[in-house]
């Protein structure tokens, strides 16, 4: 439910980015041509006929184009709150499942299976480049002793994301036939369970909302940012360059990382589409 819920907005702020986009071209298009007009009567010349009558048409397209923004805008506001109510659904089915878990844990006391209180760390093993290469091991804090190291030791980063069923990393080598991906690791073994398709940038920060995981990743031999899901699959990429590595905020709906070439940009944290730019 929450998940078909998640799509409709997905497709519906789509669809609205694509509105807005054309709202902001007619509009830009607009004003370029009346502004032709209105510095030619501001400069005491008389309008012809015919530019009089273009004059009012491009003043009633102007007007319409605010008309169209202002019902965008306010399109905006309503998913904007569909978006937080899938929020707040899914925080809601999180404290369920933590509910069910406890109780779970309760009924279970008496198994055969010892119970342990486990933590994962991700330990620097090699700085290389300045960029440190690691590992993620396991230890059981009810009695202090490691029970799993990662055969993977080319984490990257200090960054380590627990996902429910397994744990998310950086990993890998740049150079030959090495590539730095998106893994998944075992939460008991260690083991790798799955390696993403698209390269990341070895020192990029990852940040995981709910199943969205953005980090910075390549296309067409830039620097973007990109959206994943759990299953390690892009789902979205910015059409603008950004700078490796930069930081990642989020307000909202939107986010912020800074460009290539300097500015913050503020991008839609659905389609990772550009809002605005701050210089």
């Amino acid at each position: 439910m929450v998940e078909l819920r998640e799509n409709e907005i997905d497709k519906d702020q789509a669809q609205l980015d694509e509105r807005r986009d054309e709202a902001a071209q007619k509009d830009e298009a607009v004003s370029e041509e009346l502004g032709t007009i209105t510095d030619k009567e501001e400069s005491g010349k008389e309008l012809t006929p015919v530019e009089e009558e273009t004059k009012a048409a491009l003043e009633e397209e102007q007007a319409a184009v605010e008309e169209e923004k202002a019902a965008i805008e306010e399109e905006q506001t309503q998913i904007d709150k569909r978006t937080d109510e899938v929020l707040e659904m899914r925080d809601d089915i999180s404290e369920d499942k933590n509910s069910q878990l406890e109780e779970s844990s309760a009924e279970s006391t008496f198994t055969s299976a010892p119970q342990i209180s486990p933590v994962w760390f991700l330990m620097v093993d090699d700085k290389g480049d300045g960029i440190p290469f690691g590992r993620v091991v396991l230890y059981n804090l009810d009695d202090g002793k490691r029970l799993a190291v990662s055969s993977v030791t080319a984490v990257r980063g200090r960054t380590l994301a627990v996902l429910p069923d397994s744990l998310l990393v950086i990993a890998g080598k740049e150079g030959g036939n090495s590539k730095v991906r998106l893994m998944l690791l075992d939460q008991d073994t260690l083991e790798t369970q799955k390696e993403g398709s698209n390269d990341v940038f070895p020192g990029s920060l990852m940040t995981v909302k709910g199943s969205d995981i953005y980090l910075v990743t390549t296309e067409n031999g830039e620097w973007r940012l990109g959206k994943f899901n759990t299953s390690l699959e892009r789902t979205a990429v910015s059409e603008l360059a950004i700078e490796p590595w930069t930081s990642i905020s989020f307000d909202g709906t939107s986010l912020f990382v800074q460009g290539a070439s300097g500015e913050i940009l503020k991008l839609s944290a659905s389609t990772l589409k550009e809002k605005a730019s701050l210089k």
